[in-house]
This record gives C-alpha cells, sequence and structure tokens, in this order.
C-alpha cells in the first residue's frame, strides 16, 4: 500500500493498479507488469508521471490456532486496511476505484474467519467454517453495484483411505450484499479427490 499525490496535488491511500498504470505492452514484463527477469534486459514497471508515492499505509492481519483437545482445534484470522480486496475472497470486490481526478482511492475493508477442525480418526475429520468480509465503498466512485459485504458457512467432511490420497465433500452457504441493498444467496455441494505426490 502506499499513498500517491494526484495532478491537483491531493493524496490518498492507492496501490499503482490502474489501468495503464504499469506498462504492459513491454516483451521484458509479465501479464501483472512485473520484470520477466529473461536475459539481462532490466526493465521498471512505469508509473504514470501525474502519480507520486507519498508513503505507505498499514494492512493490519493476525490470526493463529488453537488446541483444543486432542481432537479439535479452532482457526481464526481478522484483515483490516486499505487496499487488500483482491487477496480476499478471489477478487469480490476492487482494492480502489478512480476519482474524478484521476486518482485512486484505496478502499477499507476488513475481512476475517473462524474455524473448527474435529479428527474422528487419523482417516476422517471435519470442518465447520464461518468467513465474511465487508467493504467501505465511495458509491460516488464505485456505484450501487459494488460489493458491499460477502459472508459464508461451510461444512466439510475428509477422509484419507491412504496416506497420500484425500476424498471429501462440503457444503457451503454463501450470502452476498451490494451497496445498492440488492443481495443473493448460494448453497453449493462440492466434492474433491487429492492425491499428494
Amino acid at each position: 500500500m502506499c499513498r500517491l499525490e494526484g495532478p491537483g496535488g491531493r493524496s490518498r491511500s492507492r496501490e499503482l493498479e490502474a489501468p495503464g498504470g504499469l506498462e504492459r505492452t513491454s516483451p521484458h514484463l509479465d501479464a501483472l507488469g512485473h520484470p520477466r527477469g529473461d536475459g539481462d534486459d532490466r526493465v521498471e514497471p512505469q508509473v504514470p508521471a501525474d502519480l507520486r508515492v507519498l508513503e505507505s499505509t498499514p494492512l493490519e492481519d493476525g490470526g493463529g490456532a488453537d488446541s483444543a483437545g486432542s481432537n479439535d482445534d479452532l482457526r481464526y484470522q481478522l484483515t483490516f486496511g486499505s487496499g487488500f480486496s483482491r487477496y480476499i475472497g478471489l477478487g469480490v470486490t476492487g482494492d480502489s476505484a478512480l476519482d474524478l481526478d484521476g486518482n485512486l482511492d484505496a478502499l477499507d475493508g476488513v475481512a476475517g474467519f473462524v474455524g473448527w477442525r474435529h479428527l474422528f480418526s487419523t482417516a476422517w475429520r471435519t470442518n465447520l467454517i464461518y468467513a465474511r468480509s465487508q467493504y467501505d465503498n465511495d458509491i460516488t466512485l464505485t456505484g450501487g453495484s459494488a460489493t458491499k459485504s460477502v459472508q459464508s458457512l461451510r461444512w466439510n467432511v475428509f477422509y484419507t483411505p491412504l496416506p497420500k490420497l484425500d476424498i471429501g465433500a462440503e457444503l457451503m452457504f454463501g450470502q452476498r450484499e451490494i451497496e445498492n441493498g440488492l443481495d443473493g444467496d448460494l448453497t453449493r455441494l462440492q466434492f474433491t479427490t487429492k492425491y499428494s505426490f
């Protein structure tokens, strides 16, 4: 996160992620605008001339796991700050919005989860997880269709018949609310099989 100053002298928390903020046409940059490092050609991402880094802004994050007996544990995490939403929920909302002066305005938010894991045996285990994230959008910049909050409740069960093989199923209930007050619900049942090499 960083503080940037735009053409009007106004400064706010912003990320250098505006369209065109990084030169993406160079053959030496990957799809995200990062130098590829192939050969001796060193290419730095190009920052628009009218944006200037002023200072870093903090992102607070904390979490952990606590044992609740030999077969149970509780896991949790809480994150809050500005411009972090790309790391939460697979991009459920934007990190920033472009204001009328052409500056990026970082969006504030809070996200967290708490989960309980229980081991029935060495082969069977289950998890119950609640997660929520909420964002403080300036709807004059983002519009009414920006995500205001999302939450989900998940229950899963895993079976490990062999040391490197996991077979599982999960039932998830989710809800999303957007800034104009509309919301939607989701119920999903999914299955997985994983072999660890």
